[in-house]
């Protein structure tokens, strides 16, 4: 069982990470993507282009506006009428609008808006159009 004896301040910490780090002969090699697991970038690997070009879905679900969805629990639930869906491979048609929502499937463009956040992977049966 773990103790509370010993126990050193977060500042002490790095300060022993630091130190141990610098230590460490940096080494590069090549090999194989296939060989790469476990392994560290001995520099940073970018882009020359933005991929996906447009701000995508990453899961089934509902786009809303982050402030309508503010202080809202499980036991305080905030109610949002679908009023749109987002169809695979299309743009979306307008915006989310203040209480509104949009179904989305995983990968589907978000509409357009800064306000606008992915919200609940699994959608509840009690939600209807």
């Amino acid at each position: 069982m773990l103790g509370r004896t010993g126990l050193i301040t977060v500042d002490n910490a790095l300060l022993i990470l630091r130190k141990n780090l610098e230590s460490l002969t940096r080494q590069e090699e090549r090999i194989p993507l296939h060989q790469a697991l476990d392994r560290i970038l001995s520099y940073p690997v970018i882009s020359p282009e933005d991929l996906p070009e447009k701000d995508r879905s990453t899961m089934d679900g509902y786009a809303v506006r982050a402030a309508d969805t503010f202080g809202a629990s499980h036991s305080m639930p905030c109610y949002l009428n679908i009023t749109g869906e987002v169809i695979m491979g299309e743009m979306p048609v307008g915006k989310v609008k203040k209480g509104c929502c949009f179904k989305i499937p995983t990968g589907g463009l978000l509409p357009p808006g800064p306000t606008v956040s992915l919200c609940l992977n699994i959608p509840s049966p009690w939600m209807t159009p």
